[in-house]
């Protein structure tokens, strides 16, 4: 399904949904199956959120990689005001599984997350960035992970230096070993949205600090394991997080998003009582302001 926010559909809150979305409850077993691909998730059905702003030059890539995907999915991308052809290039590449919107939210990595999180209908939800890719098997890995009672999954990723292949080395430095982590014990990278699964019924009033252009992933997952204190870590790589992007949505930062996101972790630590949460939210302020990137946006 392509849509594209203008002229479609009904007007429900102050977001616009085609009208066979209006009632996302009554989606029904026989309706999901006429597209062809199945259920690999069993009657489960996976949301991929894909915010893109001026992501032309990368798009193609990550929606092929979607596209081979098996499985019961629905693949949403989120048009962050851009000015070049990337919704014609998805539109090529398309198949039903497939849901373009515009961003009704703030500008921003934020909002354009948030618009998807409003229509996904996904039983789970994970996130991709444009010029990322997710790595053929991941649908199975996924499968494997949903047997778990876990609410989050994470997996591990294969870095993929574009400009600089010598630095390939196809894994991740920060691989996690299988099995279940505690607030006590967080896996490597817990910070990350684009490597995780995350089950509709725990985020399902979380949503992305539309104030904040860097670190607001950080504060969506401490928002989530306010309300879980467990992360469980799948086998193996489900993204190519391919590095050559520079000015995309998630690498974009100013001082003053470095400074809003310690002020925002201040708050956190004010506003919530698990002391062990935290305890991990006080041991990142100390990491973040130690960094040099911290230290030039606050004394310059």
């Amino acid at each position: 399904m392509i849509y594209n926010g203008k002229n479609e559909g009904k007007m429900k809150g102050s977001h616009l949904f085609p009208s066979h979305l209006q009632d996302i409850e009554s989606r029904n077993t026989k309706g999901r199956t006429s597209s062809g691909f199945g259920f690999l998730f069993g009657e489960v059905m996976i949301s991929v959120i894909v915010p893109y702003k001026d992501a032309a030059k990368w798009i193609e890539r990550c929606a092929k990689s979607l596209k081979q995907q098996i499985g019961d999915f629905e693949f949403i991308f989120v048009d962050d005001h851009s000015k070049d052809n990337g919704e014609e290039i998805l539109r090529e590449i398309a198949d039903s599984r497939f849901m373009l919107m515009k961003n009704h939210h703030h500008p921003g990595v934020s909002g354009a997350r948030n618009t998807g999180l409003d229509i996904a209908r996904g039983d789970w939800i994970t996130f991709l960035d444009a010029d990322d890719e997710l790595m053929r098997g991941a649908c199975d890995k996924f499968a494997e992970a949903i047997k778990t009672k876990a609410g989050i999954h994470q997996f591990n990723h294969v870095r993929h230096y574009i400009t600089k292949p010598a630095m390939n080395i196809n894994r991740s430095k920060y691989d996690n070993p299988p099995g279940m982590y505690d607030i006590r014990k967080l896996p490597e990278i817990w910070f990350g949205v684009w490597n995780k699964l995350y089950k509709r019924e725990l985020i399902e009033s979380v949503r992305f600090d539309e104030s904040m252009q860097y670190g607001e992933d950080e504060m969506f997952n401490l928002e989530c394991l306010s309300r879980t204190d467990e992360i469980h870590c799948g086998n193996g790589a489900t993204v190519r997080h391919n590095i050559e992007n520079m000015k995309s949505l998630s690498h974009v930062r100013t001082d003053a998003d470095l400074i809003r996101e310690v002020q925002k972790l201040g708050d956190f630590i004010i506003t919530h009582k698990d002391k062990r949460l935290r305890s991990v939210v006080y041991d990142l302020m100390i990491l973040r302001l130690s960094s040099k990137w911290y230290r030039k946006a606050i004394c310059g």
